[in-house]
């Protein structure tokens, strides 16, 4: 009958919001799966930009983490890794560096995904350790040559007992003493100089070839902080600083080479001590030949072609000179180590004019730990840490 009421209004009504229901729920279900997506895309992106840090800290090693102190986190420059090629500032990373003991450091990296308005989207914190590795430098004794050497005078001294050089720390003691002079040639004098060590003299050694100096030369050569360009005579060289208060002038002085004194005075016995330039080690790196005069240093001397030490020059850590190495003149103190490669015909090793030349392992050292690179432990690729 047309009066009679029926449920079809209910049941459409219920239908209605059954369908409803579903819609919402499949929305709000899809809406929360893209929104999942998306956080798992951002940190995806917010890990690989931590995994570019630790990678570039690696493999852009930066020298002057070589000297921090133990247990201080450094925490270095924001860098934006697509900034420079796609104009995108939705990654970055900072690295901290932190030194621990045993020339192990812990490196980490905090990658961020940042949106258009810089709110950080997703963080990652990684971490990973690394260990200093120096470059491998065969040395057996103060002076080491390719070659016949020649030692004049009556006041020349060349020492392979290990010296430390004076007011110096840090240095492991007990080192072995090693040779005077190594060479593959011969040794002769005129006169009567001192040539002591354990032994005395290696002469005829046939381990003395031409990669004993070049293998350390070219490894370090990418460590240069100071290029000479030529074949000039360089005097007064010495230490110098910059700004108040006062530090190492490290970038604008390619005469300053560091400070070797520790206490007393230079060599020179007049010039008063720059401390701030004591933990300054550069390597110094001629193209050519090089004479020096009158001054002091510290560090890696790489010398392409002849090194003349010409009188009143003191330096402590390692010379590697391709060619030959002489010295003349008096007042000149090398502690460390020296190595002449003699690579043309009629390079010849001279010491004259009274020099003094020792083994030090702890100048050997302390002057190689600038260049020493860190490279990564290879245990575990890198490791998540919690931020904080």
């Amino acid at each position: 009958p047309a009066n009679e009421r029926g449920i079809a209004l209910v049941i459409a009504l219920l239908a209605i919001i059954v369908i409803g229901a579903l819609v919402t729920g499949t929305f709000y279900a899809g809406r929360m799966e893209m929104q999942s997506g998306r956080n798992a895309l951002y940190t995806g992106q917010a890990t690989e930009a931590a995994e570019t840090g630790l990678t570039d800290a690696f493999a852009t090693w930066n020298s002057t983490w070589n000297k921090f102190g133990q247990d201080g986190d450094s925490v270095q420059a924001t860098v934006y890794p697509l900034s420079s090629t796609a104009g995108d500032n939705s990654l970055r990373y900072t690295q901290t560096v932190r030194r621990m003991t045993a020339g192990l450091y812990l490196v980490t990296s905090r990658g961020e995904k940042l949106d258009q308005s810089g709110r950080i989207m997703a963080t990652r914190l990684l971490a990973r350790l690394g260990k200093l590795v120096p470059p491998w430098v065969d040395v057996e004794a103060a002076v080491t040559s390719k070659g016949n050497v020649v030692v004049s005078g009556t006041n020349d001294r060349i020492d392979g007992h290990n010296n430390f050089p004076p007011g110096w720390s840090g240095c492991a003691g007990g080192q072995a003493d090693l040779a005077g002079i190594r060479t593959s040639g011969t040794i002769s004098t005129n006169g009567n100089p001192t040539i002591d060590g354990n032994p005395p003299k290696r002469e005829g050694d046939a381990t003395v070839v031409d990669s004993l100096f070049q293998n350390p030369y070219y490894a370090m050569l990418p460590y240069a902080t100071i290029t000479i360009g030529g074949n000039p005579t360089w005097n007064q060289i010495g230490p110098s600083t910059t700004g108040s208060p006062a530090r190492c002038n490290t970038a604008g002085d390619d005469h300053n080479w560091g400070e070797p004194g520790r206490v007393g005075g230079t060599l020179q016995g007049t010039a008063p001590l720059t401390p701030e330039c004591q933990n300054y080690f550069p390597v110094i790196y001629a193209s050519g030949g090089l004479k020096v005069q009158t001054g002091r240093g510290q560090g890696v001397l790489l010398i392409a072609g002849d090194l003349e030490v010409r009188g009143n020059f003191e330096f402590d850590g390692v010379i590697i000179a391709l060619g030959e190495v002489k010295t003349n003149g008096t007042g000149n103190k090398l502690t460390g180590a020296v190595m002449a490669n003699n690579t043309e015909i009629g390079d010849l090793t001279t010491f004259a004019g009274n020099p003094t030349v020792l083994y030090s392992q702890c100048a050997v050292a302390t002057a190689l730990q600038g260049t020493a690179k860190g490279f990564p432990l290879t245990e575990r690729s890198w490791a998540q840490v919690n931020t904080r």
